[in-house]
């Protein structure tokens, strides 16, 4: 991999310096082209007319062209925007507004990289732009777009460094599998996994593929939501596609070489965001009394006297005041760091053309030391070639990274959950010297089952490292006439190395039950993915009046991967993390996997008159993880556009543009890899005395047939879905509007099914259950301000509304488990959304009242409770965008309302006496309202209840405040409104620029999750973070988790 870097890095450098070698130049004109709001346009394209000669704008808006010609005349163009014409004169230096071309005629890319008038598209389609997704300066393509598009959902994972984001469109559309939708980048599929535990006892995240991509390569993303848009994609687009379209070179003139340089630094510096609001009343002890060796802060009020503390050693022990530490928890985290740099050149000549990129991510998050470090580096090369009537693009990426995570959970080894059990009055940071007599893991103060968290952070460690090599290579030839061909090929090749490691923690004293034997693992993925797409593709007007698009395509794909894991524990010698390190023979898990793909496909489309449009599609798709006598599935779409404001007649004067869309498609979830057939999994044997697996130690090895049946009748997930919508615009394009309604019903879910025992086996796949997803998604701007050379103000803001249901559910299945706990559930029930929590509840008596035991605390009930679902209401974002001059500020609101969620963090400072609700009653003794004790039982044998006369003591505080009857405060509203993204601006203006070595300069000022403000009952944990990996199961809540960060800083961008 070192050689592979070094000979890319060669060939960059040998590009760069080839091309910079510049003919003779008679002028260099610069500039720089913004909108109507005096943001930079990004990628416009700049032509000289009459030539070959051009360039496109950089990421402040900034162009540089040289030209021999006498009288200069450049066209300026950009997807969105109406073209101008400039006659240059004897200007060097120009400065070019652009004015939104919002007459529907942009240009846009769709399904299977055909690129198509907006105007002619029948179904929602969203766009996200280079700088919307840069200008938070966040290092993930995928949260540069939170809050900023309709209908899709993105959630980061968790605040440390590399983590990974999830996004969903329009709903959870399986129970069982993915709901992440394909990336496509350049036509060309990535592998998007994640690289996750969700372990209870020490959860981790590495983040996602997409992660690999430097968000300052991007040109713009496209997001196809329905199935009308993304049938093409066929058994891979249920949950829709995101068509990402990176930056590409320009020509020039002949004898000219055309280079264009963008250079961008970052600096954001982060802080925690949400920390739990605990009590700073009553500190260290248990049932009110002040013990010493309690981790809880059950102990009497402080009263700001000088007390010992700690555990006795040498005959001495550590003195303060009983005082609360209010920022105890705060203290522990440092200043995180986060530097981007990035540099981009783009040229080329007459038939030829280049991008090279390489950026840097160096960051260290909110924890100390490098435990949550994250360092990645990208290199880019994108070229093209003309030969006449063939054209070959092609494309090498490579991205490589490494990071540490500080795991979550609730083991001894979680670093947070180790602070969040210190008590009020003991400062965390005094802790940081681990190897102190009275902080060691001998003395520590406390020994339930909790350390030194300065212990845990630097004696244990998670280590990855990864390589992503990714690209592809185009070839586009003109046959004959309006026919043309194109072969496609692309390639995504990853290989991941976790290394992880638990010291050996003997503790002798008073804390020897806190003892780990320490842990070794190794785990190497690797992932594979290989696309080839051949395509013929005819245009042709059939009279001034028609238009026929015909398109035709093959595509193969073949996904594999490798995994091996190994590990081993009770290790022998301290501070040598290696699988030999131990008398056990280490567990060995190697998992092989490869599926392939093969569809054709076909488009056809008409258009009337330029403002009636007809699209019709179909794909057909073999899988080789179907039933190979019935692996065949046809997925049809069609959609309709109808620009009707250039038809009907007496509309009123403020109606601008008007386009009604109608669009039906299916699209499917491919079956899970192995599940059609039995399969031979490694015997073992149970005997009353011991048990055994095989291999045996004499090199015996034995295999057994899975208890899995057969079903030859397995089919896809299958997604059906209608959609319907408009665009306006309104007001000289002041007002633009769109509206777009959806129902989208998913049949066919792939679920385990229970058999019979009499059967011989227990389970088999099936197609057993239907979810229905149906809503609006609205997108709407207003253009408060326009003045061209003064002040603008603009409001936009989008909004989804979702309704989820499990319309149907196989009779063998009373709910399907999406994971969550033994106390709170988390299941797809018929009739509910996906996603609902059942947990305990109280006992009644038969006349509804509390009952409760013989010291008063609540008791159990014999029956679970249901006590909501996950999914939102709606979300909105709401963006307000002011420019002043030379001035622009930005500023986003992320809001999320409704959903429930579980939080461990809760329950933990409950038991411990940290949380703010453990003060009720100012921990006095009182009994439970309308509650009753039993009392006997009655002449037929039930319960005798009686009023309740026995308080809720300070001795049984803690056991009252987490009661199992009382889990149900563990799970709370989710709603949250954030302050995602500010963003203020000053661009150089041109003037400057004339003394200066660039053609364009801008600084700004950005933060990301500045403020978050949540509904009272949650005080504890932002709500976006999760525990529980990327799929279902991560909407159901926390464990413990990190916490999230709030980032602020400065950024810089040039181009020469």
């Amino acid at each position: 991999m070192k050689k592979l870097v070094l000979k890319i890095t060669g060939l960059l450098c040998t590009v760069f310096l080839i091309t910079s070698t510049a003919f003779a130049q008679s002028r260099t004109i610069t500039g720089t082209v913004i909108d109507s709001e005096s943001q930079p346009v990004i990628g416009a394209v700049v032509n000289e007319i009459g030539t070959s000669n051009g360039t496109v704008t950089g990421s402040d808006g900034s162009f540089s062209i040289t030209s021999s010609a006498s009288n200069v005349k450049l066209k300026i163009s950009y997807v969105g925007f109406t073209t101008q014409t400039i006659n240059v004169g004897s200007q060097t230096n120009l400065s070019v507004k652009m004015s939104s071309d919002e007459s529907l005629s942009e240009v846009v890319v769709t399904a299977a990289g055909v690129k198509r008038s907006s105007r002619s598209v029948g179904y929602a389609l969203s766009s996200v732009s280079a700088k919307e997704i840069t200008e938070g300066g966040d290092r993930s393509v995928l949260n540069g777009m939170q809050g900023k598009v309709a209908g899709v959902t993105i959630n980061s994972a968790s605040s440390n460094p590399g983590a990974s984001s999830r996004i969903v469109i329009r709903g959870v559309q399986s129970i069982s599998q993915g709901n992440q939708p394909l990336i496509v980048i350049d036509g060309v599929p990535m592998t998007n996994s994640s690289v996750n535990s969700t372990s209870l006892n020490g959860g981790f995240d590495f983040g996602n593929g997409l992660n690999a991509v430097n968000p300052d390569d991007i040109e713009n993303i496209q997001i196809l939501k329905g199935s009308s848009a993304s049938a093409l994609y066929g058994s891979r687009a249920a949950n829709g596609v995101v068509l990402i379209t990176t930056k590409k070179g320009s020509t020039s003139s002949k004898g000219k070489k055309a280079i264009g340089v963008d250079v961008g630094f970052d600096a954001t510096y982060s802080t925690p965001l949400r920390l739990p609001n605990v009590q700073n009343t009553y500190g260290q002890g248990w049932s009110g009394n002040h013990w010493l060796d309690e981790n809880g802060s059950w102990g009497p009020i402080m009263d700001g006297k000088k007390r010992v503390f700690g555990q006795e050693v040498d005959n001495s022990q550590l003195l303060a005041p009983y005082s609360p530490l209010e920022d105890n928890v705060r203290d522990f985290f440092e200043l995180g760091t986060n530097y981007r740099t990035h540099v981009g050149v783009n040229g080329g000549g007459e038939n030829n053309s280049f991008y090279a990129s390489y950026s840097n991510v160096s960051q260290d998050g909110i924890i100390p030391t490098d435990a949550d470090q994250y360092t990645r580096n990208t290199v880019a090369f994108r070229g093209s070639q003309n030969f006449g009537k063939l054209t070959v693009d092609g494309s090498i990426n490579l991205a490589m990274t490494n990071s540490q995570f500080v795991p979550s959970g609730q083991q001894e080894n979680s670093v947070y959950r180790n602070i969040l059990d210190i008590p009020r009055n003991m400062s965390v940071i005094d802790m940081a010297n681990y190897k102190d007599k009275f902080y060691n893991i001998n003395d520590y103060f406390t020994p339930y089952g909790v350390t030194n968290p300065y212990w845990a952070l630097n004696e244990n460690k998670n280590d990855f490292s990864s390589n992503k090599f990714f690209g592809g290579l185009t070839a586009k030839m003109d046959i004959m006439g309006d026919l043309k061909g194109v072969y496609s090929f692309g390639y995504d090749i990853e290989n991941h190395d976790i290394s992880r490691f638990e010291a050996i923690a003997k503790p002798v004293g008073p804390n020897e039950d806190v003892k780990n034997d320490g842990f070794v693992s190794e785990q190497t993925i690797g992932n594979q993915q290989f696309n080839h797409d051949f395509k013929l593709l005819w245009n042709k007007d059939v009279n001034k009046l028609i238009n026929i698009d015909l398109i035709g395509g093959l595509n193969l794909n073949e996904r594999s991967s490798t995994s091996l894991f190994s590990s081993v524990s009770a290790l022998d010698i301290a501070g040598f993390y290696n699988l030999s390190n131990s008398p056990s023979t280490p567990s060995v898990d190697r998992n092989d996997n490869m599926r392939r793909l093969v569809g054709l496909y076909g488009v056809a489309s008409a258009s009337y008159k330029d403002y009636l449009y007809l699209n019709l599609s179909a794909r057909n798709d073999w899988s080789s993880t179907l039933p190979q006598e019935n692996n065949s599935f046809f997925y049809p779409a069609a959609n309709l556009s109808f620009v009707f404001t250039d038809v009907v007649s007496g509309l009123p004067s403020w109606m601008g543009m008007g386009k009604f869309r109608v669009g039906y498609g299916s699209s499917g979830n491919d079956a899970p890899i192995y599940v059609i057939n039995s399969i031979y999994t490694q015997a073992s044997h149970s005997m009353p005395f011991r048990n055994f697996a095989y291999p045996l130690a004499t090199g015996t090895n034995a295999f057994t047939a899975g208890n899995r049946i057969k079903n030859p009748d397995l089919q896809p997930e299958l997604t059906k879905e209608l959609e319907i919508g408009t665009d306006l615009l309104f007001y000289d394009n002041r007002v633009s509007l769109e509206f777009t309604y959806y129902n989208r019903v998913t049949e066919g879910q792939i679920l385990q099914v229970p058999v019979s025992p009499g059967s011989g086996s227990s389970n088999f796949y099936a197609n057993a259950a239907t979810v229905e997803n149906k809503g609006i998604e609205l997108a709407l701007t207003y253009k408060v301000l326009r003045n061209e050379n003064g002040f603008n103000w603009a409001i936009s803001g989008n909004m989804t509304r979702n309704k989820n249901e499990v319309l149907d559910l196989d009779d063998a299945l009373d709910r399907v488990s999406l994971g969550g706990l033994s106390t709170t559930a988390y299941y797809a029930m018929q009739g509910m959304p996906i996603g609902v929590f059942e947990g305990n509840t109280y006992k009644y008596s038969p006349d509804g009242k509390v009952v409760v035991d013989e010291s008063g605390v609540p008791v159990v009930g014999d029956e679970k409770e249901i006590y909501g679902n996950s999914q939102r209401d709606y979300i909105i974002g709401l963006k307000n965008s002011f420019s002043y001059k030379q001035f622009s500020l930005g500023i986003l609101l992320d809001i999320r309302k409704g959903g429930l969620m579980y939080s461990n963090t809760k329950s933990m400072l409950s038991w411990t006496g940290h949380a703010i609700t453990t003060t009720y009653n100012d921990r006095k003794p009182f009994i439970v309202p309308n509650s009753v004790i039993e009392d006997g039982v009655d002449e037929n044998g039930d319960p005798v209840y009686v009023e309740n006369t026995t308080p809720v003591a300070p001795g049984v505080m803690h056991e009252y405040h987490t009661a199992d009857a009382r889990d149900r405060q563990f799970v709370f509203d989710k709603s949250y409104t954030k302050l995602r993204e500010v963003n203020l601006t000053y661009r150089l203006p041109s003037s400057m620029l004339e003394s200066m070595p660039f053609a364009g300069a801008s600084v700004s000022i950005i933060g990301r999750n500045l403020l978050l403000w949540t509904p009272v009952e949650n005080q504890f944990i932002d709500p976006e973070v999760t525990t529980f990996g990327n799929g279902n199961q991560a909407e159901f809540g926390e464990f413990v988790a990190n916490p999230t960060a709030r980032s602020f800083g400065f950024s810089l961008k040039f181009n020469f």
